[in-house]
């Protein structure tokens, strides 16, 4: 008796939910009734007679153009440039001038290094001057071995710095 109480419920619940379903698709039914219809649009197209033509297309892309053949130029000394003396691909002999580098900060430079070096000389011979004068007084009795020494250890450190 339990089981057929259960079937029965089963099937009143099933008979609900048809009912109510049957209902909700007649509710819709009737508010899509009143919504209007729509209305086609036309639409006009201007056509074009085909024509043969050829049709060029162009790409861009990055890339890198590498000689065959590449010269490593340098120079041994540095400066601005003042000109270039050659064109793009223009062929170029061994020995030929290329560029024009602007030289007065070498040739101040040298200047420099050639006063520097007159100094250097003049020192020289001051302390071999001095070094003439305490052997002397060496030789006479008069100067402690270690002033004699000391005199020619710095004539012979200005000689080396010289040379170097």
């Amino acid at each position: 008796m339990k089981k057929n109480i259960k079937v029965l419920f089963i099937l009143l619940i099933i008979i609900a939910i048809i009912i109510s379903a049957a209902m909700l698709i007649k509710k819709r039914k009737e508010s899509i009734k009143d919504t209007p219809v729509p209305v086609p649009l036309i639409y006009t197209v201007e056509t074009v007679l085909p024509k043969n033509r050829q049709i060029k297309q162009t790409r861009s892309f990055l890339s890198q153009l590498v000689a065959k053949d590449i010269a490593r130029l340098s120079s041994k000394l540095s400066g601005r440039i003042e000109g270039i003396l050659v064109l793009e691909n223009q062929l170029v002999k061994k020995g030929d001038v290329l560029v024009l580098i602007d030289d007065h900060e070498i040739i101040s430079n040298i200047k420099g290094l050639n006063s520097t070096q007159k100094a250097h000389k003049k020192e020289i011979e001051y302390t071999q001057d001095l070094h003439a004068r305490n052997k002397v007084l060496f030789d006479t009795g008069g100067l402690a071995r270690e002033k004699l020494d000391a005199s020619e250890v710095q004539y012979l450190n200005k000689k080396a710095a010289l040379e170097t």
